[in-house]
């Protein structure tokens, strides 16, 4: 459990503007094993999740109203180089076609960065559905910090 401290909205000008109304919200925050390794079951998941929680009247569970959100963490390796890129992290995806493309995207980029020899950063991005690219959002050179200060 934990409290919503404002929502990120990216206008058409790539400005990030911050909503403070559901400052205070509670929040579940609910984390699965990494195990999934395709985009359809992520967005399986997502499906399950929300019906669940609409069937137990927990939440409406609705992505477009905002009462549920979906964070990702994408990673690619390579079993037979032993290459791994640093996990990818994607807020707030509004849609379950939006988490399979966000996924889709990110995996193709990664596993361009690793065929070419580069080195991918730990960071956090946003799916753009209107390009269907992500883009960075800020990046974290280091685990990331939880803590509120």
């Amino acid at each position: 459990m934990e409290q919503d401290n404002a929502k990120t909205i990216l206008d058409k000008d790539g400005r990030l503007l911050i909503d403070y109304n559901r400052a205070g919200m509670p929040l579940l925050e609910i984390v699965t094993e990494p195990q999934y390794t395709n985009p359809e079951d992520c967005q399986l998941v997502v499906k399950e999740m929300q019906e669940m929680l609409n069937t137990l009247g927990v939440s409406m569970a609705d992505l477009s109203q905002s009462t549920m959100r979906v964070d990702v963490n994408v990673s690619v390796h390579d079993s037979t180089s032993l290459l791994e890129t640093p996990k990818i992290e994607f807020k707030s995806l509004c849609s379950t076609k939006n988490v399979e493309r966000a996924i889709e995207y990110e995996y193709r980029r990664l596993v361009a960065i690793l065929e070419e020899g580069e080195e991918a950063q730990y960071e956090t991005r946003r799916y753009l559905p209107d390009q269907g690219i992500t883009k960075l959002l800020r990046s974290n050179p280091e685990k990331p910090d939880y803590r509120y200060f």
